[in-house]
């Protein structure tokens, strides 16, 4: 058998070649009683839908390779909490429902006309959101 594979030509990675792939088109995030936590570099989906029920989820686009446009966050945080962290230099959009809960409605321009958007969207029932603005 040893023969066998010292015959065999070496095999290459196809994709070995190919640039890393962006963000998919669509990503969710589950956090029912546990945690996830997306921080350093990581590529956004163009949406992402986080659902925080007695969990946490840590979305930190410090790092990230936000693509061009518009990037959007749902947010569905019940008795759970999502915590975002987002440079200074990206256009912010966020609005949300909080039933006894929070969510911050915040519009933020940083003056880049080509700079990406964040958009986030959502309802926190008995639990938050919570947004941090950081020097990029």
């Amino acid at each position: 058998m040893a023969d066998r594979d010292r015959e065999l030509p070496e095999l290459q990675d196809p994709d070995a070649h190919l640039p890393a792939p962006r963000g998919d088109a669509d990503e969710s995030l589950l956090c029912i009683m546990n945690g996830i936590t997306r921080t350093g570099e990581w590529e956004p989906a163009d949406r992402t839908r986080v659902v925080a029920i007695m969990g946490g989820a840590k979305l930190d686009f410090r790092d990230a390779a936000m693509l061009e446009g518009t990037t959007e966050v749902e947010v569905l945080a019940i008795m759970g909490g999502v915590e975002l962290i987002v440079p200074d230099d990206i256009d912010l959009d966020i609005q949300g429902l909080p039933i006894l809960g929070g969510f911050p409605h915040q519009r933020h321009r940083c003056g880049d006309p080509d700079a990406p958007t964040l958009r986030v969207r959502g309802l926190a029932v008995m639990g938050g959101v919570e947004l941090k603005i950081k020097r990029a």
